[in-house]
């Protein structure tokens, strides 16, 4: 199959800054911000996911086929930091998040629908692959910010999903293909910036006073599989929390601000860099409305 068990972004949880968010502005949006001019948060996202699960397990029993609305990435899943840690009581549960890729893994291995898949003969492997995602050659794309193009399925259970839930399924993808893929456009400006520069300076030296020597969050992240290798889930995860605290103090505090220099600069090189692709983020928002809308009516559940 294509994607139809393919592990959603969302549910990332340890960003450096050269792949940052999964969300068209997740980094920069103030917290307390309801309007419709935002993306929409964790717990929204999850019943539009939920709702869309639902809408495709109807689908797909129309066709004749069994489909189980699996596992929803819970809200601490999904949290994402684009340039550092910082919410230093997330962490302090947390840490880097690694018992929750895990758990994250163990379910996806347990889910119902790649069992009852992979119980089919081929020649019904390929009628519930067409059930859900159409004919290979019936696609739809859309342009990468840079450049590049990808590729969907046009029809199937999962494009009718998201054709209900968001009023237009090729406008969604779309937009959400531009909105998504935004950060490689300005993080190369925003990583080179002096006041950034200067930021992840403080940070680091704040670091090695807590007894730990990396010059950026991203070196920390790329060392962090070697220094938990070979120890027991407690002891990893209190080498996880144990660095994790630390990265967020110092990020958060007031010799560093890594932080907060990270979010002012993203909303400033996002308004220098990506004006042309204002209409896109303008209207992927509107459909998120949409979409959580009917997902609330759907589901029954506000977010």
């Amino acid at each position: 199959m294509r994607r139809a068990f393919a592990m959603k972004c969302a549910a990332a949880v340890i960003v450096t800054a050269t792949t940052a968010g999964c969300t068209a502005s997740a980094a920069t949006e103030p917290s307390g911000n309801k309007g419709p001019g935002r993306d929409l948060t964790d717990a929204e996202q999850i019943v539009v996911e939920r709702a869309e699960e639902t809408l495709v397990r109807e689908c797909m029993a129309a066709k004749g086929f069994k489909y189980w609305v699996w596992r929803i990435a819970s809200v601490d899943e999904r949290r994402s930091y684009a340039y550092v840690l910082d919410d230093v009581a997330w962490v302090k549960k947390h840490g880097y998040g690694g018992r929750l890729v895990k758990a994250a893994e163990k379910a996806r291995a347990a889910d119902p629908n790649a069992a009852y898949y992979n119980k089919f003969p081929r020649t019904e492997r390929i009628r519930y692959t067409r059930a859900m995602e159409g004919m290979p050659s019936d696609t739809i794309s859309a342009e990468l910010p840079g450049g590049a193009r990808i590729e969907a399925p046009a029809s199937g259970c999962q494009a009718e999903a998201k054709a209900e839930l968001y009023g237009g399924y090729e406008t969604w993808f779309r937009v959400s293909t531009a909105a998504e893929n935004l950060t490689s456009l300005f993080v190369p400006a925003l990583t080179a910036d002096k006041r950034f520069v200067n930021a992840e300076k403080a940070w680091s030296s704040c670091m090695r006073e807590a007894g730990h020597d990396y010059r950026s969050p991203g070196q920390l992240r790329e060392e962090l599989p070697a220094l938990t290798k070979g120890l027991s889930d407690v002891k990893a995860h209190a080498v996880e929390v144990a660095l994790a605290t630390d990265e967020a103090v110092c990020a958060s505090s007031g010799e560093s601000g890594l932080a907060d220099t990270a979010r002012g600069l993203e909303r400033e090189y996002r308004e220098q860099k990506l004006k042309r692709y204002a209409d896109a983020v303008a209207t992927y928002r509107q459909m998120q409305r949409t979409a959580l809308a009917h997902a609330e009516d759907i589901t029954g559940v506000t977010a």
